[in-house]
């Protein structure tokens, strides 16, 4: 659930309401009848091919701890 603001029409207030939020699929049926996943990062998606996940969710990670200012211990 998110909230939304809206404006009552009675009284011209502004008041928060819940409403649900839109979930995009992050998975596809393809022709042959297989369930197929697309995963985002950011806006893109990573490609993977078969047996590769584990080295694109490295890289991606490595990645992204390097944007991140290194802290003294």
């Amino acid at each position: 659930m998110k909230y939304r603001s809206i404006k009552d029409s009675e009284t011209g207030l502004r008041k928060q309401i819940q409403v649900p939020k839109r979930i995009k699929p992050w998975w596809f049926a393809s022709e042959s009848g297989k369930v197929c996943v697309s995963i985002p990062y950011g806006a893109q998606l990573i490609e993977l091919a078969k047996g590769e996940l584990g080295a694109q969710i490295e890289t991606a990670s490595s990645a992204l701890k390097a944007g991140f200012p290194k802290r003294g211990v």
